[in-house]
């Protein structure tokens, strides 16, 4: 698995807990017919097994790591969702550090074997 991939499989945790809220915006706001509803009701339905089978992912890539610190800054930051200074304030450590850290757990998740990617495509 190259950089990129464990890149996209972190990051994307946050893209699609952002599509997810947004349906559940139109779904709270909007007055539809019933057949519409229903379908933004079974869009949301997808989007959140979408999400449920990536922060599987995220959660499998994250449980690789060592125990300790590294790990925490990976928990924080992509199953918590925290940002980059609430993740280094929980942690107890500079900014600088949790970037070094990430930095080093992406090296380490990238060599790692027998790990198989799930597009988003395949989950459809």
């Amino acid at each position: 698995m190259c950089k990129k991939d464990v890149a996209n499989i972190l990051k994307s945790g946050f893209a699609l807990e952002n599509q997810v809220q947004a349906v559940r915006d139109a779904i709270k706001t909007l007055s539809l017919r019933k057949p519409a509803t229903t379908l933004l009701i079974n869009r949301l339905y997808m989007d959140v097994k979408e999400v449920q089978a990536r922060e599987g992912e995220i959660k499998t890539l994250i449980n690789h790591l060592p125990e300790g610190v590294m790990k925490d800054v990976f928990a924080n930051r992509y199953i918590h969702k925290l940002t980059w200074e609430d993740v280094a304030e929980r942690c107890h450590i500079s900014l600088a550090y949790a970037h070094k850290l990430h930095k080093a757990g992406i090296d380490k998740l990238t060599y790692l074997e027998g790990f198989e990617y799930i597009s988003t495509t395949q989950l459809v």
